[in-house]
């Protein structure tokens, strides 16, 4: 079966400050144990890209991260997919 993915599952799964970062991981590692496949929509790829390479997105009022911030892992997420 495939299964598409919204944004914030694969934001969330991909930014270990996230609220709902096991939740989002757990689930994709389910979906590959089950041999399940994953699309995504050009658009959620877009969203991605724009979220995790935002700088406004990563700094708060005091100047520092509001999240970890992907190093290489968001590339690491692409090539699995």
């Amino acid at each position: 079966m495939t299964h598409g993915l919204d944004t914030s599952v694969v934001v969330a799964s991909e930014l270990a400050g996230h609220t709902r970062h096991e939740a989002s991981r757990m689930l994709l590692e389910c979906l590959s144990r089950e041999g399940g496949t994953v699309a995504l929509a050009p658009q959620v790829l877009a969203e991605f890209v724009h979220i995790v390479t935002d700088p406004r997105r990563w700094v708060r009022e005091t100047g520092t991260p509001s999240l970890s911030p992907p190093g290489n892992g968001h590339s690491q997420l692409l090539e699995s997919l």
